[in-house]
C-alpha cells in the first residue's frame, strides 16, 4: 500500500537511509548442485518477516556473480528482479524460474573482459551514494534501466508464481532460481581469426 512500504537491504547505508520504512528480516541463501558437476544447478533464497501490516506486493533485487570460462571467459555482476502484487494480502510468495543470460550485442573478444566485474550494490559501502554503481538513483526503476543497458545481463523468468494469503503478522518470500545448463553466446571472430582458419 502507498505510504506502507517496508524495506530491508543487506546493505546498511540502505537501511539507514530508509529508517522510517527498514524492517528486520531473516534471510537463507544456498547454492545447490544437484548433479555433482562442481557448478551450481539452483540458488535457493529465502526471507522472513515477523509483525508486518498486510503484504499486497513484495518487491527483490538479488546479485548474483556470473562466470563462463568455457571458448569464451565471461565473468560480471548479474541480477535478479522480481516483482509481484495481488488484491489479496499475502503470507507467501513462491518464485520458481529460471536465471537466463541476456546479450545485446555479439561479443568480440573471447578473452575475459571485466568491464561488469564489479559490483552493481556494494553492502560494504558507508555511504548510499557509493551502495549503488551505475544508476543515478537508489530506486529500482533507475538500478534495472542502468543495467538492461549493459551488453550483457541476466534477467529472471518466472512464469508461474504463488501467492499464499496471510494474515499480516508475517511475510515469507521463497524463492528458487534456476541456472540453465546450456546458454548461448554470441561472438564476432577478429579478423585474425577468421584469416587463420582461412589459411
Amino acid at each position: 500500500m502507498p505510504g506502507q512500504e517496508r524495506i530491508w537491504s543487506s546493505s546498511q547505508a540502505v537501511n539507514d537511509q530508509f529508517s522510517d520504512f527498514f524492517i528486520p528480516a531473516s534471510i537463507q541463501a544456498y547454492e545447490e548442485d544437484v548433479n555433482f558437476d562442481g557448478k551450481p544447478d539452483t540458488i535457493k533464497f529465502n526471507a522472513k518477516v515477523q509483525g508486518t501490516s498486510p503484504v499486497y506486493g513484495v518487491k527483490a533485487l538479488l546479485q548474483f556473480h556470473y562466470e563462463i570460462s568455457d571458448d569464451v571467459i565471461l565473468k560480471f555482476f548479474g541480477l535478479a528482479y522480481a516483482a509481484h502484487t495481488n488484491a489479496l494480502p499475502g503470507g507467501e510468495l513462491y518464485l520458481d524460474g529460471e536465471l537466463e543470460l541476456r546479450q545485446l550485442t555479439p561479443i568480440t573478444d573471447k578473452k575475459f573482459n571485466g568491464e561488469f566485474d564489479t559490483r552493481i550494490l556494494d553492502s560494504s559501502q558507508s555511504e548510499v551514494a557509493e551502495a549503488v554503481r551505475g544508476s543515478e538513483t537508489l530506486q529500482f526503476e533507475s538500478i534495472v534501466n542502468s543495467y538492461l543497458n549493459r551488453n550483457y545481463s541476466t534477467t529472471f523468468v518466472d512464469r508461474y508464481p504463488v501467492w499464499k494469503p496471510g494474515a499480516g503478522n508475517s511475510f515469507m518470500l521463497d524463492w528458487n532460481i534456476r541456472i540453465p545448463t546450456h546458454q548461448m553466446i554470441t561472438v564476432r571472430p577478429q579478423v585474425i581469426e577468421m584469416l587463420k582458419f582461412a589459411w
